[in-house]
């Protein structure tokens, strides 16, 4: 079992032999095929920062009735915008941030990343407007925005935690010089994460995918939260900051080396590939498919199933010779 924190519980894995996980598993899928963000629960999404920042959202439409039809103030007499009426501002205002809502929706890699665009320029869109009629009335808004940037964070998927088991420093130093026996023939995807970098929030529901649909016990996926370990961050090269491109960072180990990762840099330079990865781009860099069908087609090889929290790791025999 991984090294985790006392203060933590990890949840529990079960076991389950190939030979019975062929009888009621579906055949290896394309990466194509997985399941699309959203047909997760979309749970996540009611929670507290969500929720205060559409409460404050919907106060738009009180500013709109106090200042709709009103010239727009002018600074020391002189007006600061081409446009001298609210709604003629608003008309204009708003189309260039549905705009670019549109645009950056679109380019997002996951429907987490889409919902914090939306939640984003909507944000810019009311302070726009409360700038445009009242400065005193921006200020508001501006704090009202900041306070729940800083007391709640953009929610991470519910079974994230299970879905990655948790890895310490030492546990992965020992792996990759090689002095970990029970790892020898194990295959780690390994996901290096700070809790506190909104890419990572906005990734959690795909990663979350990748990992219940291929773990196994010789295909394991682990993460390290490098942002309380900066240590083995600096260590391996991976620069720790919110608006880090590195952030989160997915490396495939094998027999203590590194295989792949991204994103990776481009040559010596600074360029980056891979920095806007997607579900479907860690599936075919690290070729998880191909991976997957070659450890289910071992006769020795287990699919790790999550089970009940506290519970050992017991194989399916066991479990019923316990009964």
């Amino acid at each position: 079992m991984l090294a985790s924190k006392p203060s933590e519980a990890a949840a529990s894995v079960i076991e389950v032999p190939a030979a019975n996980v062929a009888a009621s598993a579906p055949a290896v899928t394309p990466a194509a095929a997985l399941p699309s963000a959203p047909r997760l629960a979309l749970s996540r999404f009611f929670c507290e920062y969500y929720i205060f920042n559409a409460i404050i959202l919907s106060t738009y439409a009180l500013l709109r009735w106090r200042f709709q039809d009103s010239p727009l103030p002018t600074a020391f007499g002189v007006r600061l915008y081409e446009v001298n009426d609210f709604n003629m501002f608003e008309r204009h205002a708003s189309l260039t941030c549905i705009a670019m809502m549109i645009w950056h929706s679109s380019k997002a890699r996951c429907l987490d990343a889409a919902v914090s665009s939306v939640t984003s320029y909507s944000q810019l869109f009311v302070l726009g407007m409360a700038f445009a009629a009242n400065k005193a009335l921006f200020l508001y808004y501006g704090l009202a925005f900041l306070t729940v940037f800083l007391l709640f964070a953009e929610p991470i998927h519910a079974k994230f935690a299970a879905a990655w088991e948790e890895m310490l420093p030492d546990r992965f130093n020992r792996i990759v010089a090689g002095l970990d026996p029970d790892s020898a023939d194990v295959t780690w995807v390994v996901l290096f994460y700070a809790p506190f970098s909104s890419v990572f929030r906005q990734l959690s529901a795909p990663l979350t995918e990748i990992a219940s649909r291929y773990k196994t016990s010789n295909l394991r996926f682990v993460r390290i939260d490098v942002g309380e370990f900066n240590a083995l961050a600096t260590k391996i090269g991976i620069e720790v900051a919110g608006r880090s491109v590195q952030m989160p960072t997915v490396a495939l180990y094998e027999k203590g080396t590194e295989l792949a990762r991204m994103p990776s840099r481009s040559g010596s330079g600074n360029k980056w590939q891979g920095k806007d990865f997607t579900k479907q781009d860690v599936v075919a860099k690290f070729e998880l498919d191909m991976r997957f069908a070659r450890a289910m087609a071992s006769g020795s090889e287990t699919r790790r199933v999550a089970g009940p929290v506290g519970r050992n790791v017991v194989s399916v025999e066991e479990s019923k010779k316990g009964k």
